[in-house]
């Protein structure tokens, strides 16, 4: 029978567990539709600020923090939604295009959420100029449901028939970037290329990443499926692992407990991105001068404060008996 000092333990680790999932799920949802790159772009309804004459006046009107530098160069504008079905070559849907590149894809063609900068080949500086065509060539005559399952691998094929219903605008001549004097175009949908959040200048800010890897690039020169499997691995490890420690924690106090739930909190707020994204969101990024200490989440923080907590409080409890021996 489950005593009322147990129920009181899983109870705080069940709690500090919680805490760290949510507000690490919910943060970087929050990066996904607040902060943009030029591959992880923002939408801007023209609707939705009616008043707005000007492109700058309509992206200050959603952000009024954004500076010159966040607008010059980099806005885009979508004039119409364009449908495909699963039958359309990728071929046909650039058929307009002058030097197709590729496409901006809205996930499951939400317009409202974020939107994706997807080429058709991937530019690397180590492949030859052949084999990209070559490449280049073969995506061209692939279905475009076909050419969105392998870039986009986290979108089944419900995901996939929603998005081709209007969420895939190709990248074309009249989709160039606008001027933010520009007078706005009804009905038309902008997209934001650059935003981030400063919270002290030149040290700290929020900025989007997506780190398909691990820390500092671990397991970045690994097949996707790999790297899925490998980390979802070690996520159930962690999570066996803090569960083992519940059943014989390294103390019965509220911070060797708390750090049990920091760890396992960490690593659901992780593992849920890699199962659903194929990736982690990152956002937190620190800095001094031209150092950069690589980009993290609240589930890093949750992890990182946990195993430090734990060592400290293990270290002290053995030096402890020591002591009290040698007195």
């Amino acid at each position: 029978m489950i005593s009322a000092t147990q129920i009181k333990r899983y109870g705080v680790v069940a709690g500090v567990t919680c805490l760290v999932a949510v507000t690490d799920l919910v943060t970087k949802r929050w990066a996904e539709t607040e902060l943009a790159t030029e591959d992880h772009l923002i939408p801007i309804h023209q609707g939705d600020f009616p008043q707005a004459k000007t492109v700058q006046e309509l992206a200050r009107s959603r952000f009024p923090d954004l500076e010159d530098a966040d607008l010059n160069g980099q806005v885009y504008c979508l004039r119409e939604i364009p449908a495909f079905s699963k039958e359309t070559l990728v071929q046909d849907a650039l058929s307009d295009a002058v030097s197709p590149l590729g496409f901006f894809v809205f996930d499951r063609g939400d317009t409202r959420g974020f939107a994706r900068k997807v080429f058709l080949v991937s530019f690397q500086r180590d492949v030859e100029r052949d084999t990209a065509r070559r490449e280049f060539d073969r995506v061209l005559k692939m279905r475009l449901a076909q050419f969105l399952k392998e870039k986009l691998s986290h979108l089944d094929e419900d995901d996939i028939e929603k998005t081709l219903k209007g969420g895939v605008f190709p990248i074309r001549s009249q989709d160039i970037l606008v001027n933010p004097d520009s007078s706005v175009v009804n009905g038309a949908i902008y997209l934001l290329a650059s935003r981030t959040v400063t919270l002290i200048p030149n040290h700290l800010d929020f900025s989007y990443v997506e780190n398909p890897a691990g820390a500092w690039g671990l397991l970045s020169g690994v097949d996707e499926t790999t790297r899925k499997n490998v980390f979802f691995a070690l996520s159930v490890v962690a999570i066996i692992a803090v569960l083992v420690l519940l059943v014989r924690p390294p103390g019965t106090d509220i911070w060797s407990l708390a750090s049990l739930g920091m760890i396992m909190g960490g690593a659901i707020g992780n593992v849920v991105d890699r199962l659903t994204l194929g990736y982690v969101v990152d956002f937190i990024h620190m800095y001094w001068g031209n150092y950069h200490w690589p980009k993290y989440n609240v589930a890093d923080i949750g992890i990182t404060v946990g195993v430090v907590i734990l060592f400290l409080i293990s270290t002290f409890q053995k030096k402890k008996p020591r002591q009290e021996q040698n007195a």
